[in-house]
């Protein structure tokens, strides 16, 4: 039996982004969230003690799930641009600070203004990994 591209595809990304996921969770995401912390603490001084921050703050999953995508299409034979995916990497991890940036300040605010802030930014990941995905292989038909 014949795998088909779409099948690959599937496989290759199934394999890529458990393995991803689980090394982004577990050996960057908590150094990368410090990092962030960090940086978070300097601009705001003080974080509301009811935000807490643990590695899937750290936009790793964004980060696993367009590496995932990225890494099953080499599964199928198409070449991937290390540029492109250096910058669309650059750009999730930006918009992570930025959507941090935007909780804690929406959480001195208000926290429960802060929680809505939380749940619309997960979906803005999802549109900007699409967006990403599109930029970056415009002509990728499986």
């Amino acid at each position: 039996m014949k795998i088909s591209n779409k099948q690959k595809f599937v496989i290759g990304f199934i394999i890529s982004y458990c393995l991803l996921l689980l090394f982004g969770l577990y050996v960057v995401g908590p150094s990368l969230m410090s990092m962030q912390y960090l940086l978070l603490e300097t601009v705001f001084k003080k974080i509301p003690s009811s935000l807490v921050f643990v590695s899937h703050c750290s936009g790793v999953v964004g980060i696993a799930t367009y590496l995932a995508v990225v890494f099953s299409f080499l599964f199928v034979s198409i070449k991937t641009s290390y540029k492109k995916m250096l910058v669309s990497l650059g750009l999730l991890i930006a918009y992570n600070i930025l959507r941090l940036f935007v909780i804690v300040y929406f959480a001195i605010i208000n926290i429960k203004l802060a929680e809505i802030v939380h749940v619309f930014s997960w979906f803005l990941i999802f549109v900007l990994l699409i967006l990403l995905v599109l930029k970056d292989y415009k002509e990728i038909h499986l």
